[in-house]
């Protein structure tokens, strides 16, 4: 996810998809994940093993841009009117894959 913020502020919180076992995930669908946990309103007796999950907090400001690598856990709070945009790549390249329609082959 390539995050863009054009006016305005936001917070954002990001966990690392290695701390999963600490935010109780669940699935949303076969594409997107999340958790229960809220680090704004933290609940430890409902999700004691969050506190072990590393947080990392950023402020966004007009003109910043922010890569959030695929599978980070991440919230995003508005703090003053402001506009965003974003790009999500969905899917892994086929490339990456070693799709054997990309290869060259050599004659």
């Amino acid at each position: 996810n390539i995050f863009a913020q054009v006016w305005g502020r936001k917070r954002i919180i990001l966990s690392p998809p290695h701390h999963d076992a600490f935010l109780y995930p669940s699935e949303a669908n076969a594409i997107l994940f999340g958790s229960p946990f809220d680090p704004e309103a933290p609940d430890f007796e409902r999700f004691p093993l969050a506190r072990q999950a590393s947080m990392i907090e950023c402020i966004v400001e007009p003109g910043d841009m922010l890569y959030v690598p695929a599978g980070w856990y991440h919230q995003v709070r508005a703090l003053t009117f402001s506009l965003s945009s974003n790009r999500w790549a969905r899917a892994v390249p086929f490339a990456l894959h070693g799709d054997a329609a990309l290869r060259r082959t050599e004659a």
